[in-house]
Parts: structure tokens; sequence; C-alpha cells
């Protein structure tokens, strides 16, 4: 899949679905910790509106005035992730204070879970534009504000939702959206699943105290998936000449 590409997940796409697979056996989502405990404790994958999101250019075509009550842009949830498993940024933006979690989820397995849904859902990759050529190709992007009325996104929608701002580029993300069939109040859409069987490994913030790595191991180990410390910031021993 190539950058400001989406797919459908059905049977249809089976073979770009296994694709994208074998190329990302793995994607990541950074957190804080508290936003661990919960899918944890609860066993729930968490879908957000990106009415809640704090991009304006990620939500401003959530913010358009729509006529029709049963828009898709009032059904659409969405999960972020990332295909870049070591990032500075992402520790500093998710956890400022220090306490966040990298998760390595299993592409292939989170895919099928979310197949079995009732729901429709589409999988995207972003691509990173100048803010200058983003702004024009919303601007120019002909039958865009009526494709908002639809009860079900087009091909104009996901091609300008799969765009984004070149100072995120290093976020690598890619999205999968669901359309539900009613909207909900919260902003929320939760899946059900097994941690244990998406979750290959938990990777604690760099920046952790080791006191505080030991007994966040100690609590983490009881759910059964790897906790390992990010060596981001681990002093090397380096000898020079």
């Amino acid at each position: 899949m190539k950058p400001g590409e989406h797919i459908i997940l059905d049977e249809k796409n089976r073979a770009l679905i296994d694709q994208f697979c074998d190329k990302n056996k793995y994607i990541y989502r950074f957190l804080p910790l508290e936003r661990l405990l919960e899918i944890l404790h609860n066993n729930q994958i968490t879908f957000a509106s990106p009415n809640k999101w704090n991009d304006p250019f990620d939500n401003f075509l959530f913010k358009q005035i729509v006529v029709n009550e049963n828009s898709f842009i009032k059904r659409l949830y969405v999960l972020c992730f990332t295909h870049n498993s070591h990032s500075q940024a992402y520790w500093k933006t998710y956890a400022p204070d220090g306490f966040g979690v990298r998760l390595s989820i299993r592409s292939k397995a989170i895919i099928e879970l979310l197949m079995k849904s009732p729901d429709k859902i589409w999988l995207g990759k972003m691509d990173y534009l100048f803010v200058k050529i983003l702004v024009q190709k919303l601007q120019n992007t002909s039958g865009l504000k009526s494709s908002l009325e639809l009860q079900e996104p087009n091909d104009i929608f996901f091609k300008t939702f799969h765009l984004k701002r070149m100072p995120f580029k290093y976020e690598e993300e890619s999205r999968i959206s669901i359309l539900t069939s009613k909207e909900r109040e919260d902003g929320i859409r939760k899946i059900i699943f097994n941690p244990k069987e998406i979750i290959s490994q938990i990777y604690l913030d760099p920046r952790m105290g080791n006191h505080e790595t030991k007994a966040w191991k100690s609590y983490l180990n009881k759910f059964g998936i790897p906790v390992k410390k990010s060596l981001l910031f681990k002093e090397k021993n380096i000898k020079i000449k």
C-alpha cells in the first residue's frame, strides 16, 4: 500500500491485506500507561471520532456543517497506528511525564479480528505534504463537500482524509476507520479483544526509573505479554582514540 492509498477490509481485498501484513508484521501504538491499563483490564480496543483530535487539519472535514443527519462523518471512528517502532518524538508527545508504553501489535491478528465485525472497515496509509500543497488539495478536490453528505465514505473523502502535514512525517501513520450504523454520543467505538492474541510486546518508556520499571514489569507480566524497557537512552560504552 502506497502513501495516500486505502482499501476496504473484506475478502475481495484478501491479496492486498495479506501483502500489507507480510510487509508490516507488526504495527505500533504509543500510549500513556493509564490508557494501557484501560485496554488490558477492559479487553477493548478504542476507536475515536476525529472530532476528538487536536490537529485542526486532521479533523477539518469533521467540523464541516452537513445537512444529512445520517452522514458518515457522524458515524466514522478511527484507530491510528505507526510503522515507526522507535521515536523519541512519540515518547515525548504521548507521555510527557515519562510514563508511556509502546505496544507491538500483530497486524494480521488485529485485521482478522476486525474483519469479523458487522461494521464496514477501511485501512489507509497517510501521505505527508507541505501545508501549501495540502491546502490546495483540500480546496481543489471537486466533490469533496458533497461527499460529506453521503451515508458512506467514498474515494474522494478518503483521498483527502489520508493527507497530513509534512511536520508529522515522523509518525509514519496509517489509520483503520470503522463505519457504525449509528452515531455514538461519547464519540467512541470499542471492540472486544484478547490482548495476548493481539499484542506481542509491551515496551516501557526509556525515561522510566529503575524502581518504576521493576514495579511495572512485575505488574504487567501477569497479563501474559512480554514486557521490556526501551533502551533508547541507555548509555553506551564508547571508546575513542
